[in-house]
């Protein structure tokens, strides 16, 4: 095959205004671009700010630390699916206090792409996490 190891596979990002594109880097949040639109049409990432909401270390050795620095709501539902769309984790935190922060132990998990999903009240984020 011509690509050993230069090629780029397309990947999808939101803008956060409803339209998917390829950032070019392989390294998109979405892996197709039909996901993408599913997801991107009323995204309210920017209604709370991207920087409300920390997700860390990515990639991950299987602990994932969440940080939200001002949550408006009463509870936090988190739902992690692998690559092709299966439900690994789901967890809902009620009562959530600001600046709250989390730690999920995902490390049960087999190593390789995953997509989180946090509601917050009727706000939703979605972050492509990776275990290694």
């Amino acid at each position: 095959s011509q690509c050993q190891s230069s090629c780029i596979v397309p990947s999808w990002d939101c803008d956060g205004q409803g339209n998917c594109y390829d950032p070019g880097t392989g390294n998109g949040q979405f892996i197709s671009l039909l996901s993408c639109q599913s997801e991107c049409v009323n995204v309210s990432i920017d209604y709370i700010g991207l920087s409300a909401v920390k997700i860390f270390p990515n990639p991950s050795n299987g602990l994932i630390n969440i940080e939200f620095m001002s949550v408006f709501g009463s509870y936090i539902q988190y739902n992690i699916t692998n690559v092709i769309g299966d439900l690994v984790y789901s967890h809902k935190t009620i009562n959530v206090s600001d600046n709250s922060s989390y730690r999920l132990d995902l490390s049960y998990l087999e190593k390789g792409i995953y997509f989180i999903q946090i509601d917050i009240s009727e706000y939703t984020i979605n972050r492509k996490i990776i275990l290694q």
